[in-house]
C-alpha cells in the first residue's frame, strides 16, 4: 500500500499585490508630506534629508545653530553635528542639564563654522565647530561641563580639561569607554 501525502501549498510570506504596494507607497508619501507641511520646527525632517544628501568627505559647513541636542551635539541649519573629541554627560547624568543649558546659551541662534572630518555617528556628521574663531569644545571643557575624549581629539583639549578639574565634573562623570 502506497501512502500519498496531500499536496501542501508553500507559505506565501509577506508579499503585496501591485495595488497594495501602490496604496502603501501613497500612504507613506502622504504621511511624509503632512509631517513636513505641519511640522512647527521642520528641522527634524530637513535634518534627516540633509544628513543623507551631504557628502561624507572632508568639508565645512557654516550657518546658524538652530537646535542644541545636548552638550556635544548641535544642529547647524538643521544639520546635526557631533563635536569631535568632546564627551559631555547626557541629560539624566550629573551635570547633563547644566552642560546642555550652557551649550544652548553659548551657541543657539548664533553663526558658527564647522570643519567636518568626513565621519558620521548615528544621524550626525562629526566635526570641530567655531564660534567667533573660538573652538566650542574648548569653551565647554574649560567651563567644566564636558571632558576631553582623547581617542578622538588626540589630547587636543587636555590643557583645557586641567584648567577645569576644580569644578566637580571629573568626580561624577567618568569618560565613556569609547574615549579611552
Amino acid at each position: 500500500m502506497r501512502i500519498v501525502f496531500p499536496f501542501r501549498r508553500p507559505k506565501r510570506g509577506f508579499r503585496l499585490s501591485p495595488r497594495e504596494g501602490l496604496m502603501a507607497l501613497a500612504m507613506f508619501a502622504a504621511v511624509f508630506i503632512a509631517n513636513f507641511a505641519f511640522d512647527e520646527q521642520p528641522r527634524s525632517t530637513l535634518a534627516a534629508v540633509a544628513g543623507q544628501l551631504l557628502p561624507v568627505s572632508d568639508s565645512s559647513i557654516a550657518g546658524t545653530v538652530t537646535h542644541v541636542r545636548d552638550g556635544d551635539t548641535i544642529e547647524v541649519e538643521g544639520v546635526p553635528i557631533r563635536l569631535n573629541g568632546l564627551s559631555a554627560p547626557e541629560r539624566g547624568e550629573p551635570f547633563g542639564k547644566a552642560s546642555s543649558d550652557f551649550m544652548r546659551a553659548l551657541v543657539l541662534g548664533k553663526a558658527v563654522r564647522c570643519e567636518l572630518n568626513g565621519e558620521r555617528t548615528h544621524d550626525r556628521l562629526v566635526g570641530v565647530c567655531y564660534l567667533d574663531g573660538a573652538d566650542i569644545s574648548a569653551l565647554i571643557i574649560r567651563e567644566g561641563l564636558a571632558r576631553d575624549c582623547p581617542r578622538y581629539s588626540g589630547g587636543k583639549y587636555a590643557a583645557d580639561e586641567r584648567q577645569a578639574k576644580r569644578r566637580g565634573l571629573h568626580d561624577s562623570y567618568r569618560l565613556p569607554s569609547y574615549c579611552r
